[in-house]
This record gives structure tokens, C-alpha cells and sequence, in this order.
């Protein structure tokens, strides 16, 4: 994949299939077993309401004219309705914001759909100073020939119950591939 992906990749994409794609994670209810010592085992859940801001669209500077409100639901609605597409987040000045975002969805996206257990498992709820607020442990993977990793980050929502937080990439080395990390055991799906 490109260092970035560029207006041109992205132009390809529609911001209503990636909402339907996030689609097939919602009701669903995944497992994660590491061999981490303080977080052997998390359970994840996904929410419409979580898309927006997965996606970044939260940074768009020009939202406000085709939503009714920043609210997760009107966003939603608005990408349903078609009436916020790709065409306007690639013409948004913030899209360089979101790409990375966009980039990573499918590192996202493949990790449940297909149970890839490969990316590592890194606990950062205990890290000081916190590095990604309220964020309390991350996957991640190598792109680039190692240059990045794409990060996907979740949150706790409830007694060991997680949701996703974030999504981002990072230039290596950083302060996370230089921690030690847990290995994926098995990613399950109920």
C-alpha cells in the first residue's frame, strides 16, 4: 500500500459501503485471547454509533452542511440518505485528517471479518503518561516495509467489555513498538 493513499484511491471508495461493511461487526459479539498477563482476554462489541468517529469524520470542517447535527446518529443518517458522500469528504480541507483513518478501516475491518489473529496485542491502560486517551489497549500491525503501523484502538465500556476507540497510523519507531507486546491467541466470534 502507498505511504498514503491518496484523493485519487479514495475516489474508488464509498463512504456508504464502508458504513455497510462496519455493518457486519454491529450485533456481534468478539473475543480476544492474548497471552497478556493483566489482559488475557477482552471482549469487544461494535456500534453504529462508533463509525463516525472511527472514520474521522468528526474532522471534517465542513460537516455542519450536510448533517443536522455532529450527533453519531445524524452523521449516520446523512450517509444513509446520501447526503454525505465521499465526494465531500475528499473535497473537505481536513481530508488529509482522515485519510489515515479511511487507510486503516480495513486493517480493522479484516481483523474481525476474516479472525486474523496476526496483528499484536499491546495493553496500554497502564502506561504512564497515558499516550491515547481513554484508550486501554490497541492492535496493531506493521505497513510500509515496517516504515508505519496502522493502529486500531479500543476502550472499555464496561467490566472487561471494550469498544473501538480509534483509528490511526503511526511513523516507527514510537513509544508502542518499542513496548512489549502480547501475542493474539484466538479471535472468536459469537
Amino acid at each position: 500500500m502507498d505511504f498514503f493513499m491518496g484523493k485519487q484511491l479514495c475516489k474508488s471508495i464509498k463512504l456508504i459501503d464502508l458504513l455497510n461493511n462496519y455493518r457486519q461487526l454491529i450485533g456481534k459479539h468478539y473475543i480476544i485471547e492474548t497471552n497478556d498477563r493483566k489482559l488475557n482476554m477482552v471482549e469487544i462489541i461494535f456500534t453504529a454509533e462508533n463509525f463516525p468517529h472511527l472514520i474521522g469524520l468528526q474532522k471534517m470542517s465542513s460537516l455542519s452542511k450536510y448533517t443536522t447535527s455532529n450527533k453519531s446518529r445524524d452523521i449516520i443518517k446523512a450517509i444513509d440518505e446520501s447526503n454525505l458522500t465521499m465526494e465531500q469528504v475528499l473535497a473537505d480541507k481536513s481530508f488529509y485528517d482522515i485519510e489515515p483513518r479511511i487507510q486503516t478501516f480495513d486493517f480493522m475491518m479484516d481483523m474481525f471479518v476474516k479472525l486474523d489473529s496476526t496483528p499484536a496485542f499491546l495493553q496500554i491502560r497502564d502506561m504512564k503518561p497515558r499516550r491515547l486517551k481513554n484508550v486501554d489497549f490497541i492492535l496493531y500491525k506493521y505497513i510500509d516495509n515496517g516504515r508505519r503501523i496502522e493502529v486500531a484502538g479500543f476502550s472499555e465500556i464496561n467490566n472487561n467489555w471494550f469498544a473501538p476507540a480509534t483509528l490511526h497510523i503511526r511513523k516507527v519507531p514510537n513509544t508502542f513498538t518499542d513496548m512489549r507486546r502480547a501475542r493474539i491467541k484466538e479471535i472468536t466470534v459469537l
